[in-house]
């Protein structure tokens, strides 16, 4: 059976099994591969962008009846970004 497993944690996991809190056999098997990426919050520049794409995607996978002119779709990522703005705020 070929089994292929993608896990995401905000834990250092080698520091996890140092210590004894996370199973070795586990975390050898699961770091075949790691890839690491800095959190969204070390690349607040990017948050509109990727705001703007995942808006595009709705608004082209989205019946006739509900596409979204240019003006709603800026207006929707404006309050998006209010809200990011919020949450990047507290933390």
């Amino acid at each position: 059976m070929d089994v292929r497993i993608i896990a995401a944690g905000n834990e250092d996991l080698s520091a996890l099994v140092e210590s004894n809190k996370f199973r070795s056999d586990l975390f050898y098997r699961l770091n075949v591969f790691p890839i690491e990426i800095t959190p969204l919050r070390d690349h607040i520049e990017d948050i509109s962008l990727l705001a703007e794409h995942m808006l595009n995607r709705l608004v082209a996978g989205a019946p006739c009846m509900l596409r979204l002119r240019q003006k709603s779709v800026t207006r929707l990522l404006v309050l998006f970004m209010k809200k990011v703005d919020l949450v990047v705020k507290r933390y």
